[in-house]
């Protein structure tokens, strides 16, 4: 209940958003946003996916790694040490504090 109220405010906002929008803008333009919107967000995900699958730069590793100065594993969960590590990634070796 803490929120309630801001929940009902964002989805009366949001009904009011609505309304506007479709006042303001023809459908024929909101079907073709939709076309471009749907086109680009399929296909980042068709990159992601055969990014994976080829192992390349658009893909997400589901391998463990190593440090490379060690070769302890690297944990599951990152926990960056600094801001430049939360920004960019990056991990610090718990065993020999290599970066």
């Amino acid at each position: 209940m803490k929120y309630a109220k801001a929940i009902l405010v964002t989805i009366v906002a949001g009904v009011l958003l609505d309304i506007l929008i479709d006042a303001m803008i023809p459908d024929r333009v909101m079907n073709a946003v939709f076309i471009v919107v749907a086109s680009v967000v399929l296909l980042g995900i068709l990159l992601v996916a055969v990014g994976t699958v080829r192992k390349n730069s658009w893909g997400i590793n589901l391998e463990p790694v190593n440090y490379p100065a060690c070769g302890s594993p690297m944990p599951q969960v990152r926990q960056p040490k600094s801001r430049s590590q939360a920004l960019w990634g990056g991990w610090t070796c718990a065993k020999c504090a290599a970066r």
